[in-house]
């Protein structure tokens, strides 16, 4: 966490504490599954310069190493509605917008 946002970021986590880390592979299901979906709001909110209201997270599948959740972006300016899948690999965030 940063004295700037309570939010964990699954990147630093794994840098700073490696695989013993929230985010690493060993750890529960559901909170791997809580914590990407605040990572994957954050970085589209981040990528899109849009506000975090309007990234909405749902969902959630973890596997070894890999966690995904689904995504829908609705926002009026700048104007995205879009849907996908943002998946957290190994602490790095990624996300792919579906047709």
């Amino acid at each position: 966490k940063s004295k700037f946002d309570d939010n964990a970021d699954a990147h630093w986590t794994k840098v700073l504490f490696g695989n013993s880390g929230a985010h690493s592979s060993g750890s529960k299901n559901s909170e791997a599954i809580r914590l990407a979906k605040i990572d994957c709001k954050n970085y589209i909110s981040e990528k899109f310069e849009i506000p975090k209201s309007t990234v909405h997270v749902s969902g959630g599948v973890k596997h070894p190493g890999k966690v995904t959740v689904s995504i829908k972006i609705k926002s009026k300016e700048p104007l995205i509605d879009e849907k996908g899948v943002c998946s957290l690999i190994d602490g790095d965030v990624s996300y792919k917008a579906s047709n």
